[in-house]
């Protein structure tokens, strides 16, 4: 068998206790309470340090990150805020600006603790944590945890809209918009912060995907790359609801596209390129509308 890129072998991950804990949440159709979500989330972040000691330690394109990225921190809000702001920044401030140590940088520093704060709140780990159950039981690709924590671009969209919404809905909407914008940059991943996504939202491979900003998502619910939830173009009044309603348990392959004040019903099927202007009923595989 051939070296991992990263160093070592590639890993076994289903037989891993924390991938057997994920996958009987995503199985189980639910999200256990905020006890478990807590412990899973302990276990997360312990496997992402077991995999970047051996996969990452071991190869001298990895060991920067996992002793920056990985190793120096005890939690998986912590690490993800840190990492999530670090790309943030340099995205709004221009690379310049990332020149200056990191510790002396209060802008980043400012923004890892929003972010971290909000990562950190029972409310939003639960959500984390759905996402990477959700996408450890539908994508194949998976061989370990960094790839959802650190390298998908995918889980790294959500989780920055999940801080920028909870900025948008406390107020703070120029900063949420801000944290959109880089996103939109960094992963070519389009969410308005005004949209509401549920727990256990996974998106594959993630390039132009679009959800307005009066999109509802319901919890599990998995998306390929090129998917929007859009608004027909036709005017309406401020504050009309103009995107879609998106029930539980439904699945939307690449290019496909949902316009108006619709609603897909839950555990729907939408085909790839599919163009979807009516409402769908559950459970129903879809083409074209």
């Amino acid at each position: 068998m051939g070296h991992h890129l990263l160093g070592g072998e590639p890993p076994a991950p289903h037989g891993v206790p924390v991938f057997q804990a994920l996958l009987s949440m995503a199985r189980a159709h639910r999200f256990a309470t905020d006890s478990e979500v807590l412990l899973v989330a302990r276990q997360v972040w312990e496997r992402c340090r077991e995999e970047a000691s051996e996969h990452l330690l071991s190869s001298p394109v990895g060991r920067g990150m996992a002793d920056r990225d990985v190793l120096a921190y005890d939690t998986y809000p912590d690490a993800l805020g840190a990492y999530l702001a670090r790309k943030l920044h340099t995205a709004v401030a221009g690379p310049s600006h990332a020149t200056l140590p990191w510790s002396e940088n209060t802008e980043f520093k400012a923004l890892r603790s929003a972010m971290t704060e909000i990562l950190s709140t029972p409310t939003t780990t639960r959500a984390l944590i759905a996402d990477l159950a959700v996408g450890i039981s539908t994508d194949p690709a998976i061989e370990m945890l960094l790839q959802p924590v650190f390298f998908h671009k995918g889980p790294l969209a959500i989780a920055t809209y999940r801080c920028a919404h909870t900025m948008w809905l406390e107020g703070n909407r120029a900063s949420a918009l801000m944290l959109h914008s880089a996103s939109a940059d960094l992963w070519g991943v389009d969410i308005h912060p005004g949209a509401s996504l549920g727990d256990g939202i996974y998106i594959d491979h993630a390039t132009g995907v679009v959800i307005g900003a009066t999109a509802v998502v319901e919890d599990n619910v998995e998306f390929m790359h090129g998917v929007t939830l859009g608004s027909t173009g036709h005017k309406t009044a401020p504050g009309t609801k103009r995107h879609p309603t998106i029930r539980s348990h439904t699945t939307f392959g690449c290019g496909s596209t949902v316009l108006g004040d619709i609603t897909v019903g839950q555990g729907a099927t939408i085909a790839a390129q599919a163009v979807v202007t009516r409402n769908v009923p559950s459970g129903e595989p879809l083409k074209q509308i």
